[in-house]
């Protein structure tokens, strides 16, 4: 069984707030911080954000886009451990998806 389109985003939205909440932001200091109108749909999972979104997103929370796809599964742990290029692969592909 493969992962599906609403795996990715479950996996997304749980990171992104993980994060936000690490760093004890609020949805609207992260959305400022990010130059986005709200995060909370985001969060919410009502609205799909696109790529630059994303960037946008990781670079506030400081962290690499990959890490918000991250989730702890033997997938994700044997990415990890691939090469630079299957990574890059992998994450293109889960972002296609979206």
């Amino acid at each position: 069984m493969g992962i599906t389109n609403t795996d990715v985003k479950t996996v997304l939205i749980s990171n992104i707030r993980r994060y936000r909440k690490a760093r004890n932001l609020t949805q609207e200091k992260l959305a400022e911080l990010s130059g986005l109108n709200s995060i909370a749909d985001i969060e919410g999972g009502r609205s799909n954000p696109n790529l630059s979104t994303i960037v946008k997103i990781a670079d506030s929370l400081d962290v690499k886009v990959w890490e918000l796809f991250y989730y702890s599964s033997n997938m994700a742990n044997q990415v990890v451990s691939e090469s630079p290029a299957a990574t890059k692969q992998m994450i293109k592909d889960l972002v296609d998806r979206l």
